[in-house]
């Protein structure tokens, strides 16, 4: 092959890799793969020089994350598991005013969900397709309609638990609350409190990818205006969002009429009223990724006006920005649990997000060494992982839901520190308004190739810092490889919020990287051995 023609291809490639990326923080996954096949560089074969098992994490952390769950999702490989949720509210605005002859007219809990415009008509309605929700419907994703998603029971309580700041043991320390505390749900206070006589907002819940259209108010009346054939009347549009109408006089009683001392400001709220649980029950299969933080509860009052002419509509909100606990519950299956609790290398690696299990790898020191004395200059190492294709088989149908049911990228890390390798850090690859692909010369990226979907990791300047290390600093340190949420929810970019502690450390891993928390997905890899076993290559020039 002439330089040109390959130059040809090589350019041809990278161009279909750019375009095969996806295109904001929580799209869907098939934006991230198509059908693109991949072809990659050839290595010397080091696999037997490394050791990969499963390790099951137990409880991890799970308060304060960037994107919480909520709902159930089933896994034949990986079993059931359901997430519930807690949060604290916070006072928008503090030490309000209230004024005399109050009637509370409605209460709207709102929570936006991740979702992308795809069209605006005439009169400035989108058109909506909701992103992070997942569901073993799999006829869902032949159109993302979300009338085919199965309903489930939605309850919202007030939660009666104190989200601590810090840790009351040590108040240098930032409190920490773990994904199996499901005890917290139970304090509550009262009855549900989305008790709307709309089956759909509680009984018969669903996601729902139609836009809010907020009715202006009549000056005169104080009325909403009907906006069903009258665009005109719409004062506000707003992307699709979880709205449940709560209960008036809970609210009523406990923040318009609550002793103002407990509404001077946060911290008094906070230790008043502490917050919301929401929790699911009889649900099939549908599990909704959301940002409660851009979530509030807001109070909608008439008072009396100043001039004592009649009433005047007022709001009082309540945001949804205080602590949080994301409570996931996780009954394996006996495959999965079989899997974890083997002691012998087996055909199969699982990783799960949320309370689930990562891989702990180690690469040979004799390797190590062996660079060493030949002062190798290593070119290229990377890792490749397989998925192991009857659990493609499993998640796949005609509508290739695979895409969306299995994690988009993997993410390797240094197991002992909870840190980035030093291919994360110097790789400043960046794809415009694509995230999830940025660094993608270190890679992890789910890739077609050979009719074969595999992650292929770069960890070349890893191993060029340890071989070429001469102060003992950089040492050959276990390996940690977990699901991604997102290649930005990790220590370098975040700090410690995007560490999540272990319950139950081991005697190297005390926490693991927070992106592998927030997945509520899994993939099973090749292992050590089979057909699809891991594999490990190396290119390296020696120096003369």
């Amino acid at each position: 092959m002439n330089f040109n023609t390959f130059a040809k291809k090589s350019i041809v490639l990278l161009f279909g890799f750019l375009l095969s990326c996806d295109q904001d923080y929580n799209t869907l996954g098939a934006d991230l793969v198509g059908d693109e096949t991949f072809t990659f560089l050839a290595g010397e074969d080091k696999s037997s020089s490394i050791t990969i098992n499963d390790l099951d994490l137990g409880a991890v952390q799970s308060n304060n994350l960037s994107v919480n769950h909520l709902g159930l999702l089933k896994n034949d490989y990986f079993g059931e598991t359901t997430a519930s949720f807690v949060t604290q509210l916070q006072l928008a605005t503090a030490a309000p005013v209230f004024g005399t002859g109050i009637e509370v007219d409605s209460v709207v809990l709102s929570v936006p969900y991740f979702s992308t415009k795809l069209s605006t008509d005439v009169n400035g309605k989108g058109t909506y397709r909701l992103d992070s929700i997942y569901t073993n419907t799999k006829d869902y994703y032949t159109d993302f309609k979300t009338d085919k998603l199965p309903a489930f029971n939605l309850e919202v309580f007030r939660n009666n638990f104190a989200l601590n700041d810090y840790d009351i043991n040590d108040i240098t320390k930032n409190g920490k609350y773990y994904s199996d505390q499901e005890s917290v749900l139970d304090v509550v206070v009262g009855e549900k409190l989305n008790n709307a006589a709309n089956p759909n907002e509680n009984t018969n819940f669903k996601p729902n990818q139609a836009e809010f259209e907020k009715p202006k108010v009549d000056d005169l009346t104080q009325k909403l205006l009907p906006i069903k054939d009258n665009p005109g009347n719409v004062g506000e549009r707003f992307s699709p969002r979880i709205r449940l109408h709560l209960d008036k006089s809970h609210f009523e009683n406990n923040i318009i009429k609550a002793d103002s001392r407990y509404l001077t400001n946060n911290n008094a709220f906070v230790n008043y009223y502490k917050g919301l649980t929401f929790r699911v029950s009889r649900n099939e299969g549908t599990m909704m990724g959301l940002d409660f933080k851009k979530g509030d509860v807001t109070i909608y009052y008439k008072q009396d006006r100043t001039d004592n002419k009649g009433k005047e509509m007022k709001t009082f909100v309540l945001k949804m920005t205080g602590n949080n606990l994301n409570i996931l519950k996780h009954n394996k299956s006996a495959i999965y649990a079989s899997a974890l609790s083997s002691n012998t290398p087996t055909d199969n690696l699982f990783l799960k997000g949320g309370q689930g299990s990562i891989a702990e790898i180690k690469i040979d020191q004799a390797l190590i060494d062996d660079l060493k004395n030949k002062g190798a200059l290593v070119n290229d190492a990377s890792l490749y992982f397989t998925v192991d294709p009857n659990f493609v088989n499993s998640l796949s149908s005609s509508n290739k839901s695979f895409y969306y049911l299995n994690p988009m990228r993997l993410y390797l890390f240094n197991a002992e520190k909870t840190r980035s390798l030093l291919d994360y850090t110097n790789d400043i690859t960046k794809l415009t308004n694509v995230p999830k692909k940025d660094k993608y010369v270190h890679g992890g990226i789910l890739q077609k190739v050979n009719d074969k979907y595999m992650y292929r990791i770069r960890l070349t300047d890893h191993i060029n810092q340890i071989i070429n290390d001469k102060t003992g600093t950089y040492t050959n340190v276990k390996l940690g490889l977990a699901i991604a949420e997102s290649i930005y929810i990790t220590p370098e970019a975040q700090g410690l919020s995007a560490i999540s502690a272990l319950k139950n450390t081991t005697n190297i891993l005390k926490s693991i990287p927070s992106t592998a928390v927030i997945s509520p997905l899994g993939v099973v890899l090749g292992g050590m051995q089979g057909d699809n076993k891991v594999q490990f290559k190396i290119s390296y020039t020696k120096r003369n």
